[in-house]
C-alpha cells in the first residue's frame, strides 16, 4: 500500500499515464483506495485516510484486545460519515 494525500487525484494522475485503475472505493476502517496496474504489470493499492477510527469501531480488535472476548457486532444502521483515500503496492 502507498499512502497518497488525494486519492480522487492520484488516480486521474494515473489513469493519464496510462495505468489500469479501480474505481476508488470507501472502507469502514476509514479508508478511501483504489488499485491500479502499472505498465509493467505491477499491481499498487493507493490509501488516503479520510477517518480517525479505533479497530474495534468497525469490528475488529486492536493489541490490547487480542485473543479476549470478541467485540460487539455493528448494527446493520451504522454509519461511516468519511471521504475517499489510496494506498500502494501488493503483490
Amino acid at each position: 500500500m502507498v499512502r497518497v494525500e488525494d486519492v480522487d487525484t492520484h488516480r486521474a494522475r494515473a489513469m493519464a499515464a496510462g495505468a489500469s485503475v479501480s474505481e476508488a472505493a470507501d472502507h469502514m476502517y476509514g479508508e478511501r483506495q483504489y488499485t491500479a496496474t502499472d505498465l509493467s504489470g505491477r499491481r499498487w493499492v493507493f490509501t488516503e485516510s479520510i477517518a480517525d477510527l479505533v479497530p474495534e469501531g468497525w469490528g475488529a480488535m486492536s493489541g490490547g484486545n487480542l485473543g479476549r472476548e470478541q467485540p460487539a457486532q455493528l448494527s446493520s444502521n451504522a454509519t461511516f460519515g468519511y471521504r475517499a483515500s489510496p494506498t500502494g503496492p501488493s503483490a
